[in-house]
């Protein structure tokens, strides 16, 4: 895989000219379009390597992996991407995003989506982020933080939801800006809508899960408004319902969101936002014993967060996050689970922008979401990343 990687570089790099040479017919049928993102930082905690390695999050087994893979204090390459994207012809405009680790290379989205359809209509196929939420569609180069927030990384996992499938929109012929669409998708979360097999559990074929999403935008004068709802429901099968519980599980999960950005434009430069989303989830099932009888497993859990952006200067801005887990009730066969019912943390951050292809950021974690042998273990990090694109702009969602 390390080959494979070195290979694409090596493309990306021979293909650069090219692509400047048409830098005035970048809107040419077949015109092909490259961006390289790398991401690097140091990370120190007050917590040792081995210990941080096994904290979790009671009542998340399957969520909240460990942010971009640093896993350990130090020096780290926490990934690289590169985004390839074409306008077909004036019908259908194509794209892939390569997720690029130290040992792997991962097809993160590639699809074909629709330009010209009638009546507002729009089609995508292929595998890509799903619209569920403000936040689920972003890349991690646009993020203003290190992670997802604490809530989309427990429920959804730190990869989000990325799936196989198939999206139809509309945006109707309205004085607002409005889109409503649905999506089909193989259901492959393993985080919310896991599909195993086993010798007692058969799994369930795909796809397992549909969503449904309106957004909206308004704006007046310099003051800009997004919000959104979102829903999703699909399949779920389990080798384990909890981590007290050895029976298999299978029933389905139902996801509801809900977001709404609200950012003030003081000039060309500068800029004050505020961003909030809720992400809540139920799940009704059945856990199997050896002899064939049903017990119910069940859980509510949600939680929100609340981000604040200040651009303060053409190169300087500053962020705070607040996120937290306020709901986390689980029932399996009968008895209620023993959960913490709040899991919470807060971010800061400082950036920097000394071009328009680096962006230095000085990041302050605290974090209380973990536990380490049935007890809160809250620790500090501290990180300094730098983030680093070629051939485009960073704030491009793809």
């Amino acid at each position: 895989m390390k080959t494979s990687c070195w290979i694409l570089l090596f493309l990306f790099l021979s293909l650069c000219p090219l692509v400047a040479q048409k830098e005035d017919s970048r809107d040419s049928k077949g015109d092909l379009h490259l961006n390289l993102f790398l991401d690097f930082s140091l990370t120190g905690r007050n917590i040792g390597d081995a210990s941080f390695s096994l904290l979790s999050s009671p009542g998340f087994p399957q969520g909240g992996e460990e942010d971009q893979g640093v896993s350990e204090r130090g020096f780290s390459l926490n990934y690289g991407e590169l985004v390839l994207s074409s306008t077909l012809d004036r019908h259908f405009e194509i794209a892939t995003v390569l997720h690029l680790r130290e040992d792997h290379l991962e097809i993160e989205e590639a699809w074909v989506r629709t330009k010209s359809l009638p009546a507002g209509f729009q089609v995508q196929v292929g595998k890509f982020l799903s619209s569920f939420g403000r936040t689920n569609s972003q890349h991690a180069h646009y993020w203003r933080f290190a992670s997802r927030p604490l809530p989309a990384s427990l429920v959804l996992g730190e990869e989000g939801l990325g799936e196989k499938g198939i999206r139809l929109s509309w945006t109707p012929p309205l004085p607002l800006s409005l889109q409503v669409g649905t999506e089909l998708l193989n259901g492959e979360n393993g985080a919310s809508f896991a599909s195993e097999g086993s010798a007692t559990l058969e799994r369930s074929p795909a796809p397992r899960l549909i969503t449904a999403f309106l957004k909206g935008e308004r704006r007046i004068g310099k003051v800009l408004c997004l919000y959104g709802l979102s829903w999703a429901n699909g399949k779920e099968r389990r080798e384990t319902f909890d981590e007290g519980a050895s029976l298999p599980y299978r029933g389905h999960s139902r996801l509801y969101g809900a977001d709404i950005t609200i950012r003030l434009d003081i000039d060309s430069d500068r800029y004050l936002s505020l961003t909030g989303e809720g992400l809540w989830r139920k799940r009704r099932g059945d856990l199997l014993e050896s002899d064939g009888s049903l017990l119910p497993g069940s859980a509510d859990q949600g939680g929100l967060f609340l981000e604040t952006t200040w651009k303060f200067s053409r190169r300087w801005g500053v962020n705070g996050r607040w996120e937290e887990v306020v709901r986390n009730k689980a029932e399996s066969g009968g008895r209620s689970l023993l959960l913490p019912k709040s899991l919470s943390a807060w971010r800061g951050s400082l950036e920097f922008l000394p071009t328009e292809s680096f962006r230095l950021r000085l990041e302050l974690l605290r974090d209380l979401s973990r536990f380490l042998s049935k007890e809160r273990r809250p620790y500090t990090e501290i990180r300094l990343s730098l983030n680093v694109v070629a051939g485009g702009h960073r704030d491009h969602s793809h």
